[in-house]
């Protein structure tokens, strides 16, 4: 060996003595060990005298030298280091081992640096970390389709409600239709000096209808939280919104004796809305205000367009009252489901807590927001909805006015055909139609009702839809197709509202769907416009 390669391996001598790696040199295409540290005599438990001199693959385990020479050859050949990782060798009575073999070429000198070693206990942590890795793996498998099977389970489980709550409302609405027609039967044959009679008649009137909202509401709710609402937008006055809303809570305003200051723009606000959903926010915001007060109170109902902090313009609904006011704590949460407000003076608010909810997620669907403000209890409250003004470039539409309510047709003897299952709200329905003057022929199932209308030829037909047997969806196509009978206007009355029942009654060829308890006054309209004038 050369002086310099002497000194070379004294300096790498003085470094690799002292190392806890298991270094050795070798030498020219065979491979002969020059020099081992004692880390590499101690991990191949031979002594240097036993290693040096002889070939580097001798040295090594059986199952290794092959892999081990090579590795050399292929580093005294290119130049280039390489490695071998985790070379697996035999332990007698013991579990398997793990070296690794890096070497690295002596420059100039037909030499080669190997270090070796041991990664049994690396190797065993990164099985220990790849079996943990798997158990964790299948544990997230494993809950996934935990959680599948829960999602598939709750799936049903919405469906199973959605079906119950429909037909809960089916099975309210049926027995409130009949008392909805006996307070009026009641109402009407009351004598005009028996006041007592028609005022308990009105009070009972006035509960029916909160009784139909609330259920109303109810559902409202259960849909809009399934994402379930579809809204009919359309350019919209706010200002007539506002006045239906009124006139509809009309009744209770006088009834609780409370004054209502309205604040309305001579000229039309124009949004984007759905006239029925629109009216139904502000209705409810006023029956609210209305019912939270004591009699003799004073409700304030505005309307404005503004400009918003973006630029942009938007109307301004504002709902004010002189009631018994929210609490602090109250009306961080007004809006939340099933919230109540704090009992005043005993008193509890009342109601499900949903119509609110049911405001914040209409208004929210037309892109608005709807705020509430109250400096305490007894101090009143304020309701202020925000909606975007419909885009100034679209033009405003022209709303046409109210038409004056068209005056009843006289019956004039026309014939009537109700079917109804329900005995006692086919009665009663069918005295009140009576004393409209109408001829009224009963039928309690659909094949009933075809056979009644093949022979009567009625010109209206009332028809529930869930009749016993064939359902009133199939009553109606077969009336539509039976001759004579095309043009006969058929009314759906029936405990059935959402928006997949309505448009079933219209693909059937059904005229009008109307939601049980029905409004006696819209029904005596509709038979009235019908093909009886």
């Amino acid at each position: 060996m050369s002086r310099r390669k002497d000194d070379h391996l004294t300096q790498l001598r003085s470094m690799a003595e002292a190392s806890p790696l298991a270094m050795a040199v070798s030498e020219g295409p065979s491979h002969v060990l020059c020099y081992v540290n004692p880390a590499f005599c101690r991990l191949f438990d031979r002594p240097a005298a036993e290693l040096l001199g002889r070939p580097f693959a001798e040295a090594c385990p059986d199952a290794e030298a092959a892999a081990a020479g090579s590795l050399l050859d292929r580093v005294l050949e290119t130049g280039a280091a390489e490695s071998l990782a985790d070379l697996s060798r035999a332990r007698p009575g013991s579990d398997a081992a793990y070296w690794s073999y890096a070497a690295w070429p002596l420059l100039d000198q037909g030499g080669v640096i190997t270090q070796v070693t041991d990664t049994t206990e690396r190797r065993r942590s990164a099985e220990v970390r790849q079996g943990e890795l798997r158990r964790v793996n299948q544990q997230l498998l494993l809950a996934a389709l935990r959680e599948d099977e829960r999602a598939d389970k709750l799936l049903l489980a919405d469906r199973a409600k959605d079906e119950f709550l429909a037909m809960l409302a089916h099975e309210l609405r049926n027995p409130l239709a009949a008392v909805r027609t006996g307070i009026y039967l009641l109402g009407q044959r009351a004598a005009p000096q028996d006041t007592d009679t028609r005022d308990t008649c009105a009070l009972l009137e006035r509960q029916m209808r909160h009784l139909s909202r609330l259920l109303d509401d109810l559902l409202d709710v259960s849909r809009i939280t399934r994402g379930k609402i579809d809204l009919h937008v359309e350019p919209v006055d706010v200002v007539q919104i506002l006045e239906h809303a009124v006139a509809a809570s009309r009744s209770l305003l006088e009834f609780k004796n409370h004054t209502l200051s309205m604040a309305l723009p001579p000229e039309p606000v124009c949004v984007e809305a759905d006239p029925v959903r629109l009216e139904q926010v502000v209705t409810n915001l006023l029956q609210n205000a209305i019912k939270y007060m004591d009699p003799g109170g004073q409700v304030w109902l505005s309307l404005e367009a503004v400009p918003t902090e973006t630029g942009s313009r938007a109307a301004v609904i504002r709902v004010r009252d002189s009631g018994i006011g929210i609490s602090p704590e109250a009306l961080l949460h007004v809006f939340d489901l099933f919230a109540q407000a704090d009992p005043v003076h005993g008193r509890g608010m009342g109601g499900l807590g949903i119509g609110l909810t049911l405001v914040k997620s209409l208004v929210e669907l037309h892109g608005g927001s709807v705020d509430a403000h109250s400096s305490g209890l007894g101090r009143g409250s304020e309701f202020r909805v925000l909606l975007p003004l419909r885009d100034p470039a679209a033009g405003v539409a022209a709303f046409p006015k109210e038409p004056e309510e068209a005056p009843v047709a006289a019956p004039g003897g026309a014939a009537v055909l109700l079917v109804e299952d329900n005995v006692d709200a086919a009665t009663t329905l069918a005295e009140v139609l009576e004393l409209w003057g109408y001829e009224v022929r009963l039928a309690h199932s659909g094949m009933t009702a075809l056979a009644a209308a093949h022979a009567a030829r009625p010109d209206v037909v009332l028809l529930d839809i869930g009749l016993p047997g064939m359902d009133g969806y199939e009553t109606a196509q077969r009336l539509r197709a039976a001759p004579g009978l095309q043009s006969t206007l058929l009314v759906a009355l029936t405990g059935y509202g959402q928006e997949a029942d309505r448009a079933r009654s219209q693909e059937a060829g059904i005229d009008h769907h109307l939601t049980k308890p029905v409004d006696l006054d819209e029904l005596r309209r509709i038979i009235g416009s019908g093909p009886l004038q």
